[in-house]
């Protein structure tokens, strides 16, 4: 995390002031900054001879030496909005906490930078599925899966065995007259998948026809309730306890919804009875569709992001927005990440990551993605690590600590380091639309979710062709 004690600078659209990389290096007791294509690092005044009564002082006096280097750089191209940007000088620099943090656990840092090189990757076959959109870990050897096809898949990842869920696919909604077969390929999917926290019930979010969501009782997977209100399709969902949650929709809204009879009941003829819910709350906020949102517990807020170029703060216990942080990079703003221990909240857009501090409503820093302008797909965090996919296949890992990306030493047959892991090559529809307009090119799979499981020590990924008219699936776990 980035801060810097000064004053507020007041960045406007023609004039955009970036943050660049600061790398910090902790070596032998000496702290050093080095900037970016300067191999030089200037020495601040050593710790080592500092007493535990005057630690306080020493870090005073390495932070105030820091503040005398700023290290800033213009964005390679401007912000799309229009709007006045208030970014604070604050974030020039790493905080005081995040100091101590790279101090207090170097050892879990060097643990992760060692895992990210290490990891395997292991395969799963999926022929027949369109693009795998969200993911979950029900428990330590099965993963939950929804796809664009409508299909909610249990796979455990130990005999690659798959079960099929009944649900989202075999409900009969009428489709709108206005529907077509385009605006189905659009606005189908299940886009998301979340747990309560006692891992009793499951949501899953639908597109068209239904546009509803579908809660699950575990480990049986018999529909308990469905959830409608949305007129779009439901693109994330977070539970805020094991009998609330919320959601976010391409129709702009976020919907707050109770569930007050988690148990399935039976009718006369013994068959489950699905209780259908309509939203205690809902709420337009934004000016276009919400894209993703994540809830943080220890805070309490709920966090949206939309197509408009913002992600918007909300309590919720009151359900309401206590602040509006603007985006510099808004273009294909689709995913959020939460780390709540560093307090901070990762944006991906088309080129870039960018890191927010919701403790004071303001981006901090902005990372470029190594995915060449074909978007960041997912984020999600793990002992500080933030791991970010991408829409051309790459998985990497930015240690927000050093505020770098993880290195390590490639194949024996290249010399140079790698930045990233490669999604697998997956399953491809080679149909008539991929013999006249793709025969010949690479496809990619864009890695639209992952998930760590309980240890931290693997990771699932998976995806699809990011190309709209291409049917393809991906799913690896890397360990």
């Amino acid at each position: 995390m980035l801060s810097r004690q000064d004053d507020t600078q007041e960045i406007i659209e023609d004039t955009p002031t970036r943050y660049n990389n600061t790398f910090i290096q902790i070596e032998h007791r000496e702290l050093g900054i080095k900037v970016p294509g300067n191999s030089k690092t200037r020495p601040c005044p050593s710790a080592s001879e500092a007493n535990p009564t005057e630690s306080s002082n020493t870090i005073k006096r390495i932070i105030n030496w820091m503040y005398q280097y700023p290290v800033r750089n213009r964005p390679s191209q401007p912000p799309s909005t229009s709007h006045i940007s208030r970014i604070s000088s604050e974030s020039t620099f790493p905080s005081l906490e995040l100091q101590r943090n790279m101090c207090n656990n170097s050892l879990e840092s060097m643990a992760s930078r060692k895992l990210a090189g290490s990891l395997k990757q292991e395969e799963f076959d999926f022929a027949g599925a369109d693009k795998i959109f969200s993911s979950a870990w029900l428990d330590d050897e099965h993963v939950i899966l929804g796809t664009k096809c409508q299909r909610l898949i249990v796979l455990n990842v130990k005999t690659k065995k798959q079960i099929q869920i009944p649900g989202c696919n075999t409900i009969n909604y009428p489709p709108s007259g206005e529907t077509s077969l385009y605006k189905l390929m659009q606005c189908s999917g299940i886009h998301s998948i979340a747990i309560n926290p006692s891992k009793t019930m499951l949501a899953a979010g639908a597109g068209k026809p239904s546009e509803s969501i579908h809660i699950y009782s575990l480990p049986s997977f018999e529909i308990i309730a469905i959830l409608d209100g949305h007129v779009d399709m439901v693109f994330s969902i977070s539970w805020l306890d094991d009998f609330n949650l919320v959601s976010g929709s391409r129709d702009k809204s976020l919907k707050v919804w109770k569930i007050h009879e988690p148990f399935a009941t039976y009718n006369s003829f013994n068959l489950p009875e699905r209780k259908i819910y309509q939203p205690a709350n809902s709420l337009i906020r934004h000016d276009q569709k919400v894209r993703d949102l994540a809830f943080d517990r220890s805070s309490h807020n709920i966090f949206t992001l939309s197509a408009d170029g913002t992600v918007k703060i909300w309590d919720s216990k009151e359900c309401t927005v206590t602040n509006s942080v603007p985006l510099y990079y808004t273009n294909e703003t689709v995913c959020l990440g939460l780390d709540t221990s560093n307090h901070l909240i990762g944006v991906g857009s088309q080129s870039h990551v960018s890191l927010i501090d919701p403790r004071i409503g303001k981006i901090v820093h902005i990372v470029d993605s190594l995915d060449d302008g074909w978007g960041v797909r997912s984020l999600c965090t793990m002992n500080s690590l933030l791991t970010i996919g991408g829409g051309l296949g790459r998985i990497s890992f930015y240690d927000l600590r050093v505020q770098r990306y993880l290195e390590w030493q490639g194949p024996s047959t290249s010399p140079s380091k790698s930045l990233f892991q490669q999604s697998g090559s997956g399953w491809l529809d080679k149909d008539v639309i991929f013999q006249r307009h793709f025969q010949g090119i690479p496809v990619y799979n864009a890695v639209y979710s992952m998930a760590y499981d309980s240890s931290g020590s693997r990771l699932f990924t998976c995806g699809g062709p990011l190309q709209l008219n291409l049917r393809g699936s991906y799913a690896g776990l890397w360990e």
